[in-house]
């Protein structure tokens, strides 16, 4: 537990943001409808009361008091994770197994020790009944946060009823929705796998179907496999480790079989006539060594002409 416990100060600091934000809904609210923050409750109700009946008035609504909630929940875990939590990293094993990624997420740990902050039904706040009651605990036509749905409670020190409930409501969702997304997901794959099983790479580099039908000149447009070019742009690296890619790849041995100076040339003469056809579109980039995308190309000028200065 005691990874979980924030410092005294910590705590303190929480708990003054959150009380400085106590008339939020209402201020919110207020400005909403064309109000002063600092309006009468009964004049306010009487504009809600419209808002509430229009369902694309009440999401402008929403996503105002979501903006503002969302801000308020970001001060409060700048304040509080992770200098305030009264074990440091990397001695807080908690926050050792979050950010070394090996279960959980900074969320987890933000939802137990701060606050739960906005629970959110598709995309919106918790929903308004006809009597103008998120839950029948609640005033009609209340406007503070906490009525729609935003939590200031933690996991450490326990959540009320309402706020209990408005978590479940949260979770159900993510329940059915990850029910309900596993068979999608599972059935469009098998259909596209299902399309690109006849798909293969040719030796003059074009990819064709089945039958033989051209579907692209070159893979992926450039010919380049995205599993074995992770560090191609990641030009500093390379440097750092120029002896290993060397043994690696063995470079001047592809000089014997390829042609080095045609597709140079021709980039020199794309980079001055920018109406000509690319340098891929007529030369193979397995024989012609330099057939590379004008964006590659680029990336490598740049880095080229930074080195040479």
């Amino acid at each position: 537990m005691d990874d979980l416990i924030l410092t005294q100060t910590g705590d303190g600091n929480r708990r003054k943001i959150l009380g400085q934000a106590k008339d939020l809904g209402h201020s919110v609210s207020s400005t909403f409808v064309g109000l002063s923050p600092k309006a009468e409750k009964a004049a306010l109700i009487s504009k809600l009361r419209k808002v509430i009946r229009d369902d694309k008035e009440l999401g402008k609504l929403d996503n105002a008091m979501k903006s503002d909630t969302n801000k308020l929940t970001t001060a409060v875990l700048d304040s509080c994770l992770p200098h305030a939590l009264q074990r440091k990293f990397p001695a807080n094993h908690m926050s050792l197994m979050t950010q070394s990624g090996a279960k959980g997420s900074n969320v987890n740990l933000s939802q137990i020790t701060c606050l739960l902050g906005q629970q959110e039904l598709e995309g919106r706040r918790v929903p308004v009944m006809v009597s103008g009651k998120t839950l029948p605990s609640f005033q009609p036509f209340d406007t503070s946060a906490r009525a729609g749905g935003y939590i200031t409670q933690r996991f450490l020190t326990g959540i009320k009823p309402q706020e209990f409930f408005f978590h479940c409501m949260a979770g159900r969702e993510g329940l059915v929705d990850t029910a309900v997304k596993t068979s999608r997901a599972g059935y469009l794959q098998r259909c596209i796998i299902k399309h690109l099983e006849g798909l293969r790479v040719n030796y003059d580099q074009t990819v064709r179907n089945f039958d033989g039908s051209v579907v692209q000149f070159h893979y992926g447009e450039d010919s380049l496999d995205v599993t074995k070019q992770p560090y191609l742009t990641k030009f500093d690296f390379v440097a750092r480790n120029f002896s290993g890619f060397l043994e690696k790849h063995n470079p001047w041995a592809a000089t014997t079989a390829v042609d080095n100076d045609k597709a140079p040339r021709l980039l020199k003469k794309l980079h001055k006539n920018a109406n000509m056809d690319p340098v891929l579109s007529f030369l193979n980039p397995s024989r012609y060594l330099g057939a590379v995308s004008e964006e590659f190309n680029k990336k490598l000028e740049e880095v080229s002409s930074s080195f040479f200065r």
